[in-house]
């Protein structure tokens, strides 16, 4: 991303705690778009589904949209907002994919 035209000028990276209420606060502020593309994922070792996989996901994508609502009201314009996903939202385990087969669309 950093290698494209004007991105030194128009493109600043930022990191965040996905889990911790407000960490996007400043990531959020004054921005023109918004990519989520993260979400806890793992594979291995999973005893409970929600606690591990889903609630974590669910509370980072309203940690992020509740740091775009607080931008919005306090005057920032409404950033534009890509969310993402992965084949891994779908997935089960590799097992699932016949031999020889691509999953598509």
């Amino acid at each position: 991303l950093r290698a494209l035209p004007d991105a030194s000028e128009n493109l600043e990276l930022m990191q965040a705690d996905l889990l911790a209420p407000g960490a996007f606060d400043e990531c959020i502020h004054g921005a023109d778009a918004v990519f989520h593309t993260a979400s806890p994922f793992i594979t291995e070792g999973i005893t409970d589904p929600h606690a591990q996989l889903i609630a974590p996901s669910l509370d980072g994508t309203r940690n992020v949209f509740g740091s775009v609502a607080k931008s919005v009201s306090n005057g920032q314009v409404k950033p534009r907002i890509v969310v993402t996903s992965s084949i891994a939202a779908v997935l089960g385990t590799l097992n699932d994919k016949p031999a020889g087969q691509c999953f598509s669309e």
